[in-house]
Protein backbone atom coordinates (compact mmCIF):
# COMPACT_ATOMS: atom_id res chain seq x y z
CA UNK A 1 0.00 0.00 0.00
CA UNK A 2 1.05 3.38 -1.08
CA UNK A 3 1.59 5.74 2.10
CA UNK A 4 -0.28 8.66 2.18
CA UNK A 5 1.34 12.15 0.42
CA UNK A 6 0.11 15.13 1.97
CA UNK A 7 0.58 18.77 1.24
CA UNK A 8 -0.30 21.83 3.81
CA UNK A 9 -0.18 25.40 3.14
CA UNK A 10 -2.64 28.56 3.45
CA UNK A 11 -1.59 29.70 7.19
CA UNK A 12 1.71 30.87 8.73
CA UNK A 13 3.93 27.70 9.32
CA UNK A 14 6.67 28.28 11.35
CA UNK A 15 9.56 25.65 11.30
CA UNK A 16 11.64 26.40 14.35
CA UNK A 17 14.19 25.42 12.10
CA UNK A 18 16.89 28.67 12.16
CA UNK A 19 17.81 27.53 8.40
CA UNK A 20 13.79 27.97 7.46
CA UNK A 21 12.02 29.72 9.85
CA UNK A 22 8.95 30.46 8.39
CA UNK A 23 7.28 28.20 5.59
CA UNK A 24 4.75 28.52 2.76
CA UNK A 25 3.81 24.74 2.69
CA UNK A 26 4.82 21.45 4.18
CA UNK A 27 4.87 18.25 2.11
CA UNK A 28 4.50 15.23 4.06
CA UNK A 29 4.62 11.42 2.67
CA UNK A 30 4.01 8.98 5.04
CA UNK A 31 5.08 9.57 9.22
CA UNK A 32 7.99 11.57 7.29
CA UNK A 33 8.35 15.11 6.14
CA UNK A 34 9.93 15.50 2.65
CA UNK A 35 9.68 18.72 1.69
CA UNK A 36 9.53 22.65 2.82
CA UNK A 37 8.85 25.31 1.02
CA UNK A 38 10.40 28.58 2.32
CA UNK A 39 8.30 31.07 3.23
CA UNK A 40 10.35 33.85 0.68
CA UNK A 41 9.83 31.63 -1.74
CA UNK A 42 7.74 33.16 -4.45
CA UNK A 43 7.26 29.83 -6.86
CA UNK A 44 3.85 27.98 -7.01
CA UNK A 45 3.28 24.93 -4.47
CA UNK A 46 3.09 22.47 -6.49
CA UNK A 47 0.96 19.57 -5.81
CA UNK A 48 -0.28 17.02 -8.39
CA UNK A 49 -3.10 14.55 -7.98
CA UNK A 50 -0.80 12.07 -6.08
CA UNK A 51 -1.14 14.90 -3.45
CA UNK A 52 -3.70 15.79 -0.77
CA UNK A 53 -3.85 19.35 0.07
CA UNK A 54 -4.48 20.28 3.63
CA UNK A 55 -6.30 24.05 3.98
CA UNK A 56 -4.92 25.72 6.78
CA UNK A 57 -8.00 28.67 6.36
CA UNK A 58 -4.97 31.27 8.31
CA UNK A 59 -4.61 29.60 11.01
CA UNK A 60 -0.94 28.72 12.54
CA UNK A 61 1.46 25.33 11.44
CA UNK A 62 4.01 24.79 14.23
CA UNK A 63 6.05 21.75 15.34
CA UNK A 64 4.01 19.56 17.69
CA UNK A 65 4.48 20.24 21.49
CA UNK A 66 6.44 17.94 24.02
CA UNK A 67 6.30 17.76 27.45
CA UNK A 68 9.53 17.03 29.22
CA UNK A 69 7.96 16.21 32.57
CA UNK A 70 5.04 13.81 32.76
CA UNK A 71 3.73 11.28 34.93
CA UNK A 72 1.98 9.13 32.53
CA UNK A 73 0.29 7.00 34.81
CA UNK A 74 -1.01 8.76 37.22
CA UNK A 75 -2.07 11.69 34.51
CA UNK A 76 -4.01 8.91 32.87
CA UNK A 77 -5.44 7.93 36.38
CA UNK A 78 -6.34 11.82 36.72
CA UNK A 79 -7.90 11.90 33.51
CA UNK A 80 -9.96 8.76 33.30
CA UNK A 81 -10.99 9.15 37.24
CA UNK A 82 -12.85 11.67 39.78
CA UNK A 83 -10.75 15.32 39.96
CA UNK A 84 -10.52 16.45 43.16
CA UNK A 85 -8.34 19.52 42.71
CA UNK A 86 -11.16 22.21 42.73
CA UNK A 87 -12.44 21.60 46.16
CA UNK A 88 -11.40 24.19 48.55
CA UNK A 89 -13.23 23.01 51.81
CA UNK A 90 -13.25 19.66 53.40
CA UNK A 91 -16.77 19.35 52.90
CA UNK A 92 -16.39 20.37 49.36
CA UNK A 93 -14.07 17.39 49.23
CA UNK A 94 -15.86 14.89 50.65
CA UNK A 95 -19.00 15.15 48.79
CA UNK A 96 -17.37 14.94 45.31
CA UNK A 97 -15.44 11.36 46.97
CA UNK A 98 -18.67 10.51 47.58
CA UNK A 99 -20.17 11.57 44.29
CA UNK A 100 -17.13 9.05 42.85
CA UNK A 101 -18.17 6.27 45.28
CA UNK A 102 -21.78 6.43 43.97
CA UNK A 103 -20.71 6.57 40.25
CA UNK A 104 -17.77 4.13 40.27
CA UNK A 105 -18.27 0.70 39.73
CA UNK A 106 -14.25 -0.50 40.25
CA UNK A 107 -13.21 -2.11 43.20
CA UNK A 108 -10.95 0.87 44.43
CA UNK A 109 -12.56 4.31 44.45
CA UNK A 110 -9.92 6.37 43.10
CA UNK A 111 -9.66 10.45 43.24
CA UNK A 112 -6.52 11.97 42.30
CA UNK A 113 -4.45 15.75 43.29
CA UNK A 114 -6.79 16.87 46.18
CA UNK A 115 -5.06 19.71 48.39
CA UNK A 116 -6.28 20.27 51.72
CA UNK A 117 -3.48 22.80 52.71
CA UNK A 118 -5.73 25.22 53.44
CA UNK A 119 -8.16 23.75 54.69
CA UNK A 120 -9.50 23.58 58.88
CA UNK A 121 -7.76 20.13 59.27
CA UNK A 122 -6.27 17.57 56.86
CA UNK A 123 -8.05 14.83 55.62
CA UNK A 124 -7.66 11.52 57.43
CA UNK A 125 -8.96 8.26 56.82
CA UNK A 126 -11.76 8.86 59.64
CA UNK A 127 -13.07 11.08 56.88
CA UNK A 128 -13.48 8.23 54.14
CA UNK A 129 -14.47 5.53 56.92
CA UNK A 130 -17.72 7.82 57.01
CA UNK A 131 -18.01 7.52 53.41
CA UNK A 132 -17.28 3.76 53.49
CA UNK A 133 -15.62 0.91 55.99
CA UNK A 134 -15.68 -1.61 53.87
CA UNK A 135 -15.12 -0.40 49.75
CA UNK A 136 -11.63 0.58 49.43
CA UNK A 137 -10.91 4.55 48.97
CA UNK A 138 -7.57 6.11 47.54
CA UNK A 139 -7.11 9.43 47.36
CA UNK A 140 -3.79 10.77 46.19
CA UNK A 141 -2.57 14.33 47.46
CA UNK A 142 -1.40 17.21 44.99
CA UNK A 143 2.29 16.31 44.35
CA UNK A 144 1.25 12.41 44.37
CA UNK A 145 4.10 12.42 47.46
CA UNK A 146 1.56 11.50 49.53
CA UNK A 147 -2.25 9.97 49.95
CA UNK A 148 -5.13 8.95 52.14
CA UNK A 149 -7.12 5.50 52.37
CA UNK A 150 -9.60 4.65 54.46
CA UNK A 151 -9.08 1.01 56.25
CA UNK A 152 -10.44 -0.76 53.62
CA UNK A 153 -7.90 0.08 51.51
CA UNK A 154 -5.48 -0.39 54.13
CA UNK A 155 -6.43 -4.05 54.21
CA UNK A 156 -6.57 -4.50 50.73
CA UNK A 157 -3.14 -3.07 50.00
CA UNK A 158 -1.56 -5.23 52.47
CA UNK A 159 0.02 -2.00 54.32
CA UNK A 160 1.06 -2.62 57.56
CA UNK A 161 1.23 0.19 60.47
CA UNK A 162 4.98 -1.05 60.71
CA UNK A 163 5.84 0.48 56.92
CA UNK A 164 7.73 3.39 56.89
CA UNK A 165 5.72 6.77 56.33
CA UNK A 166 2.31 5.58 57.91
CA UNK A 167 1.41 8.39 59.51
CA UNK A 168 -0.25 8.06 62.83
CA UNK A 169 -3.16 9.57 66.05
CA UNK A 170 -2.20 10.58 68.71
CA UNK A 171 -2.94 7.50 70.15
CA UNK A 172 -0.45 5.25 68.14
CA UNK A 173 -3.10 4.17 65.22
CA UNK A 174 -2.78 4.88 62.02
CA UNK A 175 -4.64 8.35 60.44
CA UNK A 176 -4.98 6.93 57.03
CA UNK A 177 -2.04 9.63 55.66
CA UNK A 178 0.64 8.05 53.94
CA UNK A 179 3.98 9.20 52.87
CA UNK A 180 7.00 8.00 51.82
CA UNK A 181 7.14 4.29 51.08
CA UNK A 182 3.96 3.50 52.23
CA UNK A 183 2.14 5.67 49.49
CA UNK A 184 4.71 4.23 46.94
CA UNK A 185 3.23 0.50 48.37
CA UNK A 186 -0.62 1.81 47.95
CA UNK A 187 0.35 3.36 44.35
CA UNK A 188 2.24 -0.22 43.31
CA UNK A 189 -1.11 -2.48 44.76
CA UNK A 190 -3.66 0.15 42.81
CA UNK A 191 -1.55 -0.83 39.45
CA UNK A 192 -1.33 -4.31 40.55
CA UNK A 193 -4.85 -4.46 41.28
CA UNK A 194 -6.08 -3.23 37.67
CA UNK A 195 -6.37 -5.83 34.93
CA UNK A 196 -4.79 -5.03 31.30
CA UNK A 197 -7.50 -3.69 29.55
CA UNK A 198 -7.96 -0.82 32.67
CA UNK A 199 -4.20 -0.16 32.37
CA UNK A 200 -4.57 0.50 28.50
CA UNK A 201 -7.34 2.82 28.95
CA UNK A 202 -5.59 4.54 31.77
CA UNK A 203 -2.21 5.20 29.24
CA UNK A 204 -4.69 5.76 26.51
CA UNK A 205 -6.91 8.18 28.86
CA UNK A 206 -3.24 10.04 29.22
CA UNK A 207 -2.21 10.43 25.61
CA UNK A 208 -5.28 11.39 24.65
CA UNK A 209 -5.07 14.52 27.11
CA UNK A 210 -1.94 15.26 25.53
CA UNK A 211 -2.56 14.88 22.11
CA UNK A 212 -5.54 17.58 22.98
CA UNK A 213 -3.01 20.07 24.07
CA UNK A 214 -0.90 19.68 21.02
CA UNK A 215 1.73 17.48 22.53
CA UNK A 216 3.12 14.08 20.50
CA UNK A 217 6.24 13.10 22.69
CA UNK A 218 6.52 13.31 26.62
CA UNK A 219 9.60 12.34 28.56
CA UNK A 220 7.70 10.30 30.60
CA UNK A 221 8.97 9.39 34.15
CA UNK A 222 7.87 6.00 35.64
CA UNK A 223 8.80 3.72 38.21
CA UNK A 224 9.22 3.84 42.10
CA UNK A 225 10.39 7.05 43.98
CA UNK A 226 10.86 4.25 46.98
CA UNK A 227 14.21 3.35 48.53
CA UNK A 228 16.25 5.38 45.76
CA UNK A 229 20.04 4.07 45.72
CA UNK A 230 19.35 2.52 48.88
CA UNK A 231 21.43 -0.81 47.49
CA UNK A 232 18.41 -2.89 46.87
CA UNK A 233 18.42 -5.92 44.21
CA UNK A 234 17.69 -5.06 40.64
CA UNK A 235 13.77 -5.58 39.73
CA UNK A 236 11.81 -4.45 36.80
CA UNK A 237 9.96 -1.54 36.12
CA UNK A 238 6.68 -3.32 35.25
CA UNK A 239 4.93 0.19 34.92
CA UNK A 240 7.55 1.50 32.03
CA UNK A 241 7.59 -1.64 30.58
CA UNK A 242 4.06 -1.95 29.96
CA UNK A 243 3.94 1.52 29.22
CA UNK A 244 6.42 0.98 26.11
CA UNK A 245 4.90 -2.39 24.97
CA UNK A 246 1.84 0.02 23.92
CA UNK A 247 0.83 1.83 20.56
CA UNK A 248 -0.60 5.19 21.73
CA UNK A 249 -1.02 8.24 19.40
CA UNK A 250 2.29 10.10 20.97
CA UNK A 251 5.65 9.05 21.49
CA UNK A 252 7.07 8.28 24.64
CA UNK A 253 10.42 9.04 25.56
CA UNK A 254 11.04 6.26 28.36
CA UNK A 255 12.92 7.72 32.01
CA UNK A 256 13.98 4.84 34.15
CA UNK A 257 12.94 6.12 36.83
CA UNK A 258 13.56 2.39 39.36
CA UNK A 259 17.13 3.41 40.47
CA UNK A 260 17.07 1.47 43.79
CA UNK A 261 20.84 0.73 43.65
CA UNK A 262 23.56 1.45 41.11
CA UNK A 263 22.98 -2.24 39.75
CA UNK A 264 19.60 -1.03 38.25
CA UNK A 265 21.54 1.09 35.69
CA UNK A 266 22.72 -2.53 34.16
CA UNK A 267 19.45 -3.32 34.09
CA UNK A 268 18.21 0.02 32.22
CA UNK A 269 21.06 -0.20 29.41
CA UNK A 270 20.86 -4.10 28.97
CA UNK A 271 17.15 -3.21 27.97
CA UNK A 272 18.20 -1.01 25.71
CA UNK A 273 16.81 2.17 27.38
CA UNK A 274 18.92 5.54 27.46
CA UNK A 275 17.52 8.09 30.26
CA UNK A 276 17.72 7.22 33.65
CA UNK A 277 15.65 8.93 36.44
CA UNK A 278 13.76 12.27 36.38
CA UNK A 279 12.69 11.89 39.87
CA UNK A 280 15.56 11.02 41.83
CA UNK A 281 15.06 12.96 44.60
CA UNK A 282 18.51 15.60 44.91
CA UNK A 283 15.86 17.25 47.86
CA UNK A 284 12.57 17.71 48.42
CA UNK A 285 9.62 19.78 46.89
CA UNK A 286 8.76 23.97 47.28
CA UNK A 287 5.06 23.66 46.04
CA UNK A 288 1.67 22.38 47.15
CA UNK A 289 3.13 19.06 47.51
CA UNK A 290 4.31 19.95 50.57
CA UNK A 291 2.58 18.75 54.05
CA UNK A 292 4.33 18.29 57.46
CA UNK A 293 6.68 15.08 56.87
CA UNK A 294 7.50 15.58 53.50
CA UNK A 295 11.08 16.31 52.20
CA UNK A 296 11.54 19.89 51.57
CA UNK A 297 13.65 21.68 48.77
CA UNK A 298 16.95 22.05 50.37
CA UNK A 299 18.12 25.77 50.49
CA UNK A 300 20.79 27.56 51.67
CA UNK A 301 19.12 29.70 54.23
CA UNK A 302 16.27 28.81 56.46
CA UNK A 303 12.68 28.83 55.18
CA UNK A 304 10.30 32.11 56.04
CA UNK A 305 7.54 30.19 57.00
CA UNK A 306 8.01 29.53 60.16
CA UNK A 307 8.89 25.77 59.65
CA UNK A 308 12.34 25.15 60.82
CA UNK A 309 15.32 24.24 59.22
CA UNK A 310 16.42 24.60 55.60
CA UNK A 311 14.95 21.46 53.82
CA UNK A 312 16.54 17.99 53.21
CA UNK A 313 19.45 17.07 51.10
CA UNK A 314 18.10 13.25 50.18
CA UNK A 315 21.56 11.86 48.10
CA UNK A 316 24.83 13.33 49.12
CA UNK A 317 27.38 14.30 46.79
CA UNK A 318 30.12 11.76 46.42
CA UNK A 319 26.84 9.22 45.94
CA UNK A 320 25.59 11.67 43.31
CA UNK A 321 29.00 11.31 41.85
CA UNK A 322 29.21 7.95 41.70
CA UNK A 323 26.03 7.81 39.83
CA UNK A 324 27.03 9.97 37.63
CA UNK A 325 30.34 7.90 36.73
CA UNK A 326 28.34 4.89 36.61
CA UNK A 327 25.64 6.13 33.75
CA UNK A 328 28.78 7.61 31.75
CA UNK A 329 30.39 4.33 32.05
CA UNK A 330 26.98 2.93 30.25
CA UNK A 331 26.10 6.05 27.96
CA UNK A 332 22.72 6.75 29.99
CA UNK A 333 21.98 10.27 30.31
CA UNK A 334 20.78 11.02 33.55
CA UNK A 335 17.87 13.46 34.77
CA UNK A 336 18.00 14.07 38.69
CA UNK A 337 14.82 16.23 40.74
CA UNK A 338 16.77 18.83 42.25
CA UNK A 339 14.48 22.66 43.20
CA UNK A 340 16.35 24.75 46.45
CA UNK A 341 19.61 26.10 45.55
CA UNK A 342 21.49 23.90 47.92
CA UNK A 343 20.39 20.94 46.09
CA UNK A 344 21.52 22.67 42.41
CA UNK A 345 24.90 23.16 43.91
CA UNK A 346 25.39 19.77 45.17
CA UNK A 347 24.63 18.04 41.74
CA UNK A 348 26.30 20.47 40.02
CA UNK A 349 29.42 19.80 42.88
CA UNK A 350 28.83 16.26 41.78
CA UNK A 351 28.92 16.55 38.51
CA UNK A 352 32.57 18.66 38.67
CA UNK A 353 33.62 15.45 40.57
CA UNK A 354 33.23 13.01 38.50
CA UNK A 355 34.27 14.82 35.42
CA UNK A 356 37.53 15.79 36.88
CA UNK A 357 37.64 11.34 37.55
CA UNK A 358 37.54 10.86 33.71
CA UNK A 359 33.91 10.31 33.80
CA UNK A 360 32.88 11.87 30.36
CA UNK A 361 30.07 13.88 31.92
CA UNK A 362 29.72 16.34 28.96
CA UNK A 363 28.31 14.45 26.15
CA UNK A 364 25.74 12.57 28.49
CA UNK A 365 22.97 16.23 28.04
CA UNK A 366 22.68 15.73 32.25
CA UNK A 367 19.43 17.43 33.16
CA UNK A 368 17.96 19.15 36.10
CA UNK A 369 14.55 18.61 36.60
CA UNK A 370 12.59 21.57 38.44
CA UNK A 371 15.99 23.71 39.45
CA UNK A 372 13.36 26.45 40.55
CA UNK A 373 15.62 28.36 42.78
CA UNK A 374 19.52 28.07 41.15
CA UNK A 375 22.24 30.91 42.22
CA UNK A 376 23.63 32.99 39.90
CA UNK A 377 27.37 31.36 40.23
CA UNK A 378 25.12 27.92 39.70
CA UNK A 379 23.79 29.27 36.38
CA UNK A 380 27.06 30.25 34.77
CA UNK A 381 28.27 26.61 36.21
CA UNK A 382 24.97 24.82 34.39
CA UNK A 383 26.26 26.05 31.04
CA UNK A 384 29.42 25.87 31.41
CA UNK A 385 29.17 21.86 31.89
CA UNK A 386 26.19 21.13 29.58
CA UNK A 387 23.22 20.65 32.14
CA UNK A 388 19.89 21.00 30.99
CA UNK A 389 17.79 22.47 33.08
CA UNK A 390 14.08 21.07 32.31
CA UNK A 391 11.38 23.38 33.72
CA UNK A 392 7.57 23.59 34.72
CA UNK A 393 7.29 27.15 33.85
CA UNK A 394 2.92 27.38 34.63
CA UNK A 395 3.90 26.81 38.49
CA UNK A 396 5.17 30.37 38.31
CA UNK A 397 1.41 31.30 37.41
CA UNK A 398 -0.30 29.78 40.58
CA UNK A 399 3.11 29.81 42.88
CA UNK A 400 5.56 32.51 41.68
CA UNK A 401 5.39 36.67 42.79
CA UNK A 402 4.35 38.69 45.31
CA UNK A 403 1.81 37.09 47.62
CA UNK A 404 1.62 33.71 46.57
CA UNK A 405 3.30 30.14 47.68
CA UNK A 406 6.81 30.16 46.81
CA UNK A 407 7.30 34.34 48.45
CA UNK A 408 5.36 33.18 51.95
CA UNK A 409 8.18 30.17 51.80
CA UNK A 410 11.69 31.86 50.72
CA UNK A 411 10.30 35.42 51.84
CA UNK A 412 10.41 38.65 49.15
CA UNK A 413 13.85 38.29 48.41
CA UNK A 414 14.51 34.63 47.49
CA UNK A 415 11.44 34.56 46.01
CA UNK A 416 12.65 36.91 42.94
CA UNK A 417 15.16 34.38 41.66
CA UNK A 418 12.54 31.33 41.08
CA UNK A 419 12.90 30.07 37.46
CA UNK A 420 15.27 32.47 36.03
CA UNK A 421 14.53 31.21 32.88
CA UNK A 422 16.17 34.51 30.93
CA UNK A 423 19.75 34.27 32.38
CA UNK A 424 19.81 30.32 31.71
CA UNK A 425 19.33 30.80 28.13
CA UNK A 426 21.72 33.70 28.30
CA UNK A 427 23.85 31.37 29.95
CA UNK A 428 24.05 28.95 27.07
CA UNK A 429 22.11 26.48 29.60
CA UNK A 430 19.47 24.37 27.13
CA UNK A 431 16.25 25.04 29.01
CA UNK A 432 13.30 23.10 28.24
CA UNK A 433 9.48 23.26 29.37
CA UNK A 434 7.62 20.78 30.98
CA UNK A 435 4.09 20.20 33.28
CA UNK A 436 4.91 17.98 35.87
CA UNK A 437 1.44 16.41 35.19
CA UNK A 438 -1.09 15.99 36.53
CA UNK A 439 0.10 18.39 39.06
CA UNK A 440 -0.06 21.17 36.41
CA UNK A 441 -2.07 19.78 33.24
CA UNK A 442 -0.27 18.43 30.30
CA UNK A 443 -0.65 22.20 28.52
CA UNK A 444 2.71 24.09 26.89
CA UNK A 445 0.43 26.77 25.40
CA UNK A 446 0.09 27.61 29.15
CA UNK A 447 3.87 27.12 29.92
CA UNK A 448 5.22 29.18 26.86
CA UNK A 449 2.56 31.96 28.49
CA UNK A 450 3.87 31.86 31.98
CA UNK A 451 7.30 32.04 30.29
CA UNK A 452 6.48 34.78 28.72
CA UNK A 453 4.29 36.58 31.77
CA UNK A 454 6.97 35.53 34.42
CA UNK A 455 6.19 37.57 37.90
CA UNK A 456 9.74 38.59 37.55
CA UNK A 457 10.24 40.98 34.07
CA UNK A 458 14.16 40.48 34.37
CA UNK A 459 13.16 36.39 34.00
CA UNK A 460 10.99 36.77 30.81
CA UNK A 461 11.89 34.86 27.81
CA UNK A 462 10.79 36.40 24.04
CA UNK A 463 7.61 34.05 22.32
CA UNK A 464 9.95 32.79 20.18
CA UNK A 465 12.35 31.46 23.01
CA UNK A 466 9.08 29.88 24.94
CA UNK A 467 8.40 27.90 22.04
CA UNK A 468 11.73 26.56 21.45
CA UNK A 469 11.53 25.18 25.31
CA UNK A 470 8.64 23.04 24.09
CA UNK A 471 9.75 22.34 20.51
CA UNK A 472 13.38 22.14 19.50
CA UNK A 473 15.04 22.47 22.64
CA UNK A 474 12.98 19.63 24.21
CA UNK A 475 13.74 17.29 21.49
CA UNK A 476 17.47 18.09 22.33
CA UNK A 477 17.03 17.02 25.36
CA UNK A 478 16.29 14.11 24.91
CA UNK A 479 18.60 13.38 22.25
CA UNK A 480 15.54 13.70 19.44
CA UNK A 481 16.53 16.26 17.18
CA UNK A 482 16.86 13.81 14.32
CA UNK A 483 13.23 12.92 14.55
CA UNK A 484 11.39 15.98 16.58
CA UNK A 485 11.66 19.59 17.34
CA UNK A 486 11.22 21.34 14.35
CA UNK A 487 9.30 21.58 11.07
CA UNK A 488 12.19 20.04 8.75
CA UNK A 489 12.71 17.17 5.46
CA UNK A 490 13.38 14.41 7.17
CA UNK A 491 12.23 14.96 10.36
CA UNK A 492 8.21 13.04 11.48
CA UNK A 493 5.27 14.71 10.12
CA UNK A 494 4.61 15.63 14.24
CA UNK A 495 2.32 19.34 14.01
CA UNK A 496 0.14 21.11 16.08
CA UNK A 497 -2.65 23.82 14.19
CA UNK A 498 -3.24 26.48 16.18
CA UNK A 499 -6.17 29.11 16.33
CA UNK A 500 -3.99 31.45 16.01
CA UNK A 501 -0.89 33.48 15.12
CA UNK A 502 1.19 32.51 18.78
CA UNK A 503 4.21 34.26 17.34
CA UNK A 504 2.79 37.23 16.36
CA UNK A 505 0.02 37.76 18.74
CA UNK A 506 0.53 40.32 21.63
CA UNK A 507 1.25 39.16 25.18
CA UNK A 508 -2.17 40.13 27.01
CA UNK A 509 -3.76 37.86 24.43
CA UNK A 510 -2.15 34.55 24.61
CA UNK A 511 -4.85 32.88 26.68
CA UNK A 512 -7.02 33.08 23.93
CA UNK A 513 -4.86 30.60 21.50
CA UNK A 514 -6.20 27.19 20.96
CA UNK A 515 -5.14 24.29 19.83
CA UNK A 516 -7.28 23.28 17.18
CA UNK A 517 -5.34 19.91 15.48
CA UNK A 518 -2.61 17.45 16.44
CA UNK A 519 -0.99 15.74 14.24
CA UNK A 520 1.18 12.27 15.11
CA UNK A 521 3.42 10.67 11.95
CA UNK A 522 1.18 12.06 10.05
CA UNK A 523 -2.42 11.41 11.12
CA UNK A 524 -4.57 14.02 13.02
CA UNK A 525 -4.98 12.44 15.80
CA UNK A 526 -6.97 15.34 17.57
CA UNK A 527 -9.23 17.78 16.25
CA UNK A 528 -11.12 20.32 18.53
CA UNK A 529 -13.97 20.37 16.06
CA UNK A 530 -14.52 17.02 16.47
CA UNK A 531 -14.00 16.54 19.81
CA UNK A 532 -16.52 19.41 20.68
CA UNK A 533 -19.02 17.15 18.22
CA UNK A 534 -18.44 13.85 20.30
CA UNK A 535 -18.91 16.33 23.69
CA UNK A 536 -22.18 17.13 21.93
CA UNK A 537 -22.99 13.84 21.60
CA UNK A 538 -22.71 13.01 25.00
CA UNK A 539 -19.03 10.74 24.25
CA UNK A 540 -20.86 9.17 21.06
CA UNK A 541 -19.09 8.32 17.69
Amino acid sequence: MSSRRLVITGGPIYTMDPDTPRARAVYVDGERVVGVVAHDDGATVPADDSWSVSDLRGRALLPAFADCHVHLLYTGWHSHDPQLDGATTLSELLDLVKAAADSSRGEVVRGWNYDDSGFDRPLTGRDLDSISSTRPIFLSRIGNAASCVNSAAMRLFGISPSIEGVQRNPDGTPNGILLGDANHVALTRLYELMDGSERRAVFAAGARTANAAGVTTVHAIEGGTDRQLAGDPPSPNLILDELVSLELPITVIPFDNQVRSLAELDRIAGQGRRHVGGDIFVDGVLGAAYMPGVNRAALFEPYADGDPGSGHLVIPRNLLSRLIARCAERGLQLSVHAVGDRAIATFLDAVEDAASSGADAASLRLRIEHGILPTPHDIERAGRLGIIFSTQPAFELSAGGPGKRYERRLGPQRVRRTHPLRELWEAGVCVVGGSDAPVNPIAPLQGIRAAVQHPFPDHRLSLAQAVSMFTRNAAFAAFGEGDHGTISEGRLADFVVLSDDLLAIEPDRMDQVRVVETWHRGVRVFDAGEDMERGMNGGRG
